[in-house]
């Protein structure tokens, strides 16, 4: 059976026997979370083992995010074909950070290992690498309060014995991290993000660390915007063969602004490179955007475009909303490169695609009610005040979509909250032209 599967029965068994699934979950006794066809006798000692070593009122804690999202997690750290375990949980007695509790599967039975108290009521992500290829897997926790903005911090957890006495041999506070392989030799290195406030000045820097044989040593720094207030995304790209590895970190400004942090290993130079960020004036405008709208690979040609915004000019001046023109560009390490133009409806999630219908001399309009909200397209002319109007675009709050009513509209897309349709105003706009204009924004 495999590893996924495993960890997937035991948090849809511990879900099941708790009605309902929450953040976090109360382990219940053994007898009552594993029963036929899912029974397993080693899993059960497993719980059995964590109720020992814990008490009562432990609740187990998944993490936000990451590959792997159960509190549970079964994995081969030490190589000898044979999994470990490892459990993340909240002892509601102590305190209210979160645990990562280490079991070995010996003698026929699990046995408790290492304990520790981590750096936050929330695990944001658990991940599983060898960093230094010595057969033995390294922890990784990236960790955050609630409410709290610019408190997380990354913990790593290593072993050098079979007996998985793992310790901690790396911590450190910062606001965003990762690991991935930025200088191309085949071992994962850990990126992260992290801010000083001396009580007047404001600085945040990125840090590229690799472990030796024991202990974690600094590849390179380099400084980043510090006018945001914190990363919501965080994205890893590898366009080809000969190019760098690099990290998008999407980060949202005061004022509903973003931008996007790019970051590689310069080979050449043998240091991390911060491209769009200006040593000058201390900020990245390159990427400047007045709406949260996140990096994303909008062509699916596996290289990710960063929208760049500016007030377009060219709007309907009766109109009450103000619209943005936006321009997506890929980085190709010396420079942005201009892409595609679009108009970005943020609230609805889609995007419309200039270059696809052959003109900039465009406009919308915005209409709306509490069922509908509408964008619709014009092309301006010198005979009509209101234009020349090509399609309209309904998004209808999933609720109160209804099918029948807009069966004669090209549905773009549907979530469990909004449907996208669109009615069409030209003979010459055909439904191949119109899915080519108006697509969904992807995350």
């Amino acid at each position: 059976m495999s590893k996924r599967i495993i960890v997937f029965i035991i948090a849809a068994v511990l879900c099941v026997s708790l009605t309902s699934c929450s953040n976090h979950m109360l382990f219940a006794p053994a007898d009552s979370l594993l029963s036929p066809p899912l029974y397993n006798s080693q899993y059960e000692g497993l719980v059995e083992a964590f109720n020992t070593h814990t008490g009562s009122g432990a609740n187990y804690s998944n993490p936000t995010g990451g590959d792997n999202l159960s509190a549970i997690n079964v994995e081969d750290l030490d190589g000898d074909g044979k999994e470990e375990a490892v459990i993340l949980y909240i002892d509601r007695n102590e305190d209210t950070v979160v645990h990562v509790s280490v079991y070995d599967y010996f003698s026929d039975k699990w046995n408790f290992c290492a304990d520790f108290a981590g750096y936050g009521d929330k695990a944001d992500s658990i991940m599983f690498e060898d960093f230094n290829k010595d057969g033995f897997v390294e922890i990784m926790v990236s960790w955050s309060y609630s409410g709290i903005n610019n408190a997380g911090a990354v913990s790593v957890y290593s072993t050098k014995s079979m007996r998985m006495t793992y310790e901690e041999v790396f911590t450190t506070a910062c606001d965003v991290s990762t690991a991935v392989d930025m200088d191309g030799d085949g071992l994962k290195e850990i990126l992260f993000v992290s801010s000083d406030n001396d009580g007047n000045t404001i600085t945040r820097d990125a840090a590229l660390i690799k472990m030796g044989e024991t202990e974690f040593e600094v590849m390179g720094t380099t400084p980043v915007d510090p006018n945001v207030t914190g990363y919501v995304s965080c994205k890893a790209e590898k366009a080809g063969e000969k190019s760098p590895m690099k990290i998008y970190l999407d980060a949202p400004k005061s004022g509903g602004m973003m931008i996007t942090e790019v970051l590689f290993w310069d080979s050449e130079m043998n240091m991390l490179t911060a491209p769009l960020y200006d040593a000058e004036t201390g900020t990245n405008t390159l990427s400047l955007r007045y709406e949260l709208i996140n990096c994303a690979d909008i062509n699916n040609d596996g290289q990710i475009e960063i929208p760049v915004q500016k007030p377009y000019e060219n709007n309907d001046n009766s109109g009450t909303v103000k619209f943005y023109i936006t321009d997506w560009v890929y980085f190709d390490v010396s420079k942005p490169v201009f892409y595609v133009r679009t108009f970005v409806n943020v609230k609805d999630g889609y995007f419309i695609n200039l270059a696809s219908l052959g003109s900039s001399d465009l406009y919308v309009r915005e209409l709306g009610t509490s069922n509908w909200n509408s964008w619709i397209v014009c092309k301006k002319t010198s005979k009509s005040i209101g234009g020349d109007v090509l399609f309209t675009v309904v998004s209808v709050p999933a609720g109160k979509y209804d099918k029948e009513k807009y069966s004669s509209y090209i549905t773009i897309m549907q979530t469990s909250d909004v449907v996208v349709n669109v009615s069409v105003n030209r003979d010459d706009l055909d439904e191949e032209t119109i899915r080519k204009a108006v697509m969904k924004l992807p995350l």
